[in-house]
């Protein structure tokens, strides 16, 4: 895992690939004696088994068997998205850096982009507008997942 790679919407994370098998990521892992936690989401529509690497560093979803759904990034991830969104960035240096900001399903989608998406946490996941989010709210977590996520 390379925690300066770029964050690639709707594909990868640290060089980690949406749709890749969980089994060959973990080997790596394992080789390399990073910590890996496994925890479990029973979700509505899948049984999401959730692989947390260097404490939250990457945390990786994988579906029962195996293929990755999403994954995501918080600090000290250095990679960086279209060279000018990364985790730990502030509302205000969002809004400077992007034209179009949507709230929904808890994620904060920018320029339209579904494949990527900061994850907003409580309370402020059930806001609807961006403009009801104080400036210096930091948001420390980029998912990128594949762009049709709205049934997950």
């Amino acid at each position: 895992m390379d925690i300066t790679a770029p964050i690639l919407a709707a594909h990868s994370i640290g060089g980690i690939v949406l749709g890749s098998n969980i089994e060959s990521v973990l080997a790596g892992f394992y080789e390399q004696q990073q910590e890996v936690e496994l925890t479990l989401h029973n979700n509505p529509s899948v049984l999401l088994h959730s692989y947390k690497v260097d404490s939250g560093v990457v945390t990786i979803n994988s579906n029962e068997q195996g293929v990755i759904l999403s994954i995501s990034c918080q600090p000290p991830y250095k990679g960086k998205y279209g060279d000018r969104l990364w985790p730990g960035m502030s509302i205000a240096q969002i809004k400077a850096v992007t034209q179009k900001q949507l709230l929904t399903c808890s994620a904060l989608v920018l320029d339209g982009e579904l494949g990527m998406f900061f994850s907003l946490p409580p309370p402020y996941d059930e806001y609807d507008y961006i403009r009801e989010l104080p400036d210096d709210l930091v948001l420390d977590t980029i998912y990128v997942m594949d762009r049709m996520w709205r049934g997950y």
